[in-house]
């Protein structure tokens, strides 16, 4: 009889074992399930905060580019509007005062006062001159009908008579020409860069080069000056952030080659069909 009863027990712990090794493997499965739920949710959660970050930012990007491009787009009207006024208004009034002056030397008999005014006219047709030089640079006329390259031909002659710049041109045969706007923001750059080789780099002679590769409207510009240390903070001072802002406008890009003593190398790429904001 004790044989008997203790066998039943027996089972019955066997079962209750099996039970409670059963109840804990469902537990543990239950567990690893809900960990690696878990994970699969941390994970989505993650990427899309990522996802919204990389969004935002690129909302912000996007915002300040526009930003800047509202804000020269504006510039550049104010200094066609400028340039304009100067030659009109400005022009028109030098062009009165000449002949006014003229008109009084031809009454006049004292040779002292004829001196004077012969004075007086010179440094009107200075002054007109002046005017007409002020009035291309701002909004260089003709660009529109003959092109970038042929416009910077004239300024190139200008930069080497007043300042002593050799600038040597090279442009490929069969140019493609862009629309008006990004040809003028291409000459803003490219007065930028002559004014910075003029002030900072110390140069003597600059290489300008146009051609078209690939579908891409090239310019590279070189000086033979002291160069520039890409590190140094001054660097962003001289124009750089100008040349970024206004090649970012026109859908392009640009890389920069400079070193201490090494002079200065500039590469822009303007893709023909690029979608621009102007």
């Amino acid at each position: 009889m004790h044989t008997n009863l203790t066998r039943p027990n027996n089972m019955f712990e066997l079962l209750a074992e099996i039970e409670l090794s059963s109840f804990l493997f469902a537990i543990t499965c239950i567990l690893l399930l809900l960990v690696f739920a878990f994970m699969v949710v941390f994970f989505i959660t993650y990427n899309r905060n990522l996802e919204i970050q990389r969004k935002l930012k690129r909302m912000d990007d996007e915002h300040k580019q526009h930003m800047i491009n509202s804000n020269l787009q504006t510039l550049e009207l104010e200094r066609q509007r400028f340039a304009e006024d100067l030659h009109d208004e400005i022009g028109a009034s030098l062009s009165a005062i000449r002949l006014y002056v003229g008109s009084i030397d031809n009454q006049v008999n004292d040779d002292h006062i004829k001196d004077q005014l012969k004075e007086v006219k010179h440094t009107i047709d200075q002054s007109m001159v002046s005017t007409r030089r002020i009035a291309h640079n701002i909004l260089p006329p003709g660009l529109e009908i003959m092109g970038l390259s042929k416009i910077v031909e004239d300024l190139v002659q200008q930069l080497h008579l007043t300042h002593k710049l050799k600038v040597d041109i090279t442009t490929e045969s069969q140019m493609p020409k862009l629309n008006y706007q990004k040809e003028l923001i291409l000459y803003r750059v490219l007065q930028e860069l002559f004014n910075n080789t003029i002030k900072h780099a110390e140069a003597k002679k600059a290489n300008l080069q146009f051609s078209c590769k690939n579908g891409f409207y090239l310019i590279t510009y070189s000086d033979n000056g002291k160069g520039f240390n890409m590190n140094d903070l001054q660097f962003s001072g001289i124009g750089l952030s100008n040349l970024n802002n206004r090649v970012n406008m026109i859908g392009g890009t640009y890389q920069v080659i400079t070193a201490p003593s090494e002079g200065f190398y500039v590469e822009i790429s303007v893709p023909l069909s690029a979608t621009s904001a102007i």
